[in-house]
C-alpha cells in the first residue's frame, strides 16, 4: 500500500482544514503549511491528526507534498511502460 499525504488522508475522511486545525490546537495557516511539507512536523501533531484521520502514522507520507506527487507520477508511469 502506498502511503497517504496528510491532505489526501484529511480528505478522505470528509474534514476541512479548519475543523482539524482546531481539533489539533494549531492556526489553519499551520496545518495549511504542514500539508504541503510534513518533512519538520512535530510527532505529537502527526501522531493527533493521524487518530483524527484514523490511519497508522506509519501509513503516512512525510515530506514535501510534491515530492510524493512526482513519485507517484514515475511509478505509474513505469507500470504502464511495460
Amino acid at each position: 500500500m502506498m502511503e497517504l499525504t496528510f491532505r489526501l488522508a484529511r480528505k478522505r475522511m470528509n474534514l476541512s482544514l479548519e475543523e482539524v486545525a482546531k481539533k489539533v490546537g494549531i492556526s489553519y495557516p499551520t496545518l495549511q503549511r504542514l500539508e504541503k511539507d510534513t518533512s519538520k512536523i512535530k510527532m505529537e501533531t502527526a501522531t493527533k491528526l493521524a487518530e483524527i484521520y484514523c490511519i497508522d502514522p506509519i501509513n503516512l507520507y512525510f515530506g514535501k507534498e510534491s515530492d510524493y506527487i512526482k513519485l507517484v507520477r514515475e511509478t505509474y508511469q513505469a507500470r504502464c511502460e511495460v
